[in-house]
């Protein structure tokens, strides 16, 4: 990658994320019963934040840098090769800009390397794919001033169900995120349950623009659309997320869908327990063998199962 993301993506920090601590106790009752939110608020020392991917990542490389880290973009990850004899890792990368390749020597390699993990696939880690996967999904970010239709039900989240005004048959899940209040907006779109398109869908400019202007419900709005994305809801988790001194972390090992907010949130405390545990043998203190990763095991394994009854069609038809 050459620059943080460009695109909101990730929003919902939660509390235990920003205090940095382990969540796993809580987590199924603070999503699953909305009456015992005011308990957690109340029993932590941080509130839960909407801050966007496109904030979060430039203030989590900020303080890298500022830490003695070196942060290379433009640098592409190739292949790595374990030296048993010296306890080390070496990691084979290119640099995109001139096209030339080196290799890293560390102690340990850790591959947050998102989706597309080329880590995990070197490590050949498997995966359990989980229900609801492979459900397609439109976003489109725009600026449109909504704040006079805000005025009265403020949220940072809706829910919407639109029939298309293009295809005769396609109903359209329509789910609106606030970016920046209240004018600029990640729309996602992804048919309803049951929906039946005639046809392809269409998805030019214009056919979005149109679709957007139908879903604000007032045509004197400006809008401008700065970003149409396909992608696909997932929902898989590694069944082991290491192999010798290579580790793997983030949506490297578990794929969520949106809902409940636990990817980023997840992958932050991946980060969180396998560094204190990394500093812990590095000072010379006993392995902690495969406790490592033991127990985000078990939480993604809970979340997988919490999201995908969120996610589930019975759910989503019962819902219209």
């Amino acid at each position: 990658m050459s620059t943080t993301t460009a695109t909101p993506r990730a929003h919902i920090t939660n509390m235990a994320t920003l205090g940095v601590g382990s969540y796993s106790p809580y987590i199924e009752d603070y999503l699953a019963n909305e009456k015992k939110n005011a308990k957690y608020l109340a029993a932590s020392p941080c509130a839960p934040i909407d801050l966007a991917q496109t904030l979060f990542e430039p203030i989590l490389n900020r303080r890298a840098v500022t830490s003695g880290f070196l942060c290379r973009f433009n640098t592409e990850f190739i292949s790595f090769k374990e030296d048993e004899v010296n306890r080390l890792v070496n990691v084979l990368v290119q640099d995109n800009i001139f096209g030339t390749q080196y290799t890293v020597q560390c102690k340990y390699l850790f591959g947050a390397d998102g989706a597309r993990s080329k880590i995990l696939r070197q490590l050949d880690l498997p995966l359990k794919v989980g229900e609801g996967a492979g459900v397609e999904v439109w976003n489109v970010l725009m600026k449109a001033d909504l704040s006079r239709l805000m005025q009265f039900r403020g949220g940072n989240l809706h829910w919407t169900f639109q029939e298309d005004h293009l295809n005769s048959g396609l109903v359209w899940v329509v789910h609106p995120r606030m970016v920046s209040p209240w004018d600029v907006w990640v729309v996602g779109f992804f048919v309803a349950p049951g929906s039946s398109p005639k046809s392809d869908i269409p998805s030019t400019h214009s056919d979005w623009a149109a679709r957007i202007t139908k879903f604000i419900g007032d045509e004197s709005i400006p809008v401008e659309l700065l970003d149409i994305s396909r992608w696909q809801l997932n929902n898989s988790v590694a069944q082991q997320y290491s192999g010798g001194r290579v580790f793997c972390l983030g949506y490297a090992v578990h794929r969520h869908t949106p809902g409940g907010g636990l990817g980023s949130n997840t992958s932050v405390q991946d980060v969180y327990n396998l560094a204190w545990k990394v500093a812990y043998v590095l000072k010379g203190k006993p392995i902690l063998c495969d406790c490592v990763f033991v127990q985000p095991f078990d939480l993604s394994l809970k979340q997988e199962k919490l999201i995908r009854s969120f996610w589930s069609p019975t759910r989503l038809k019962g819902s219209q």
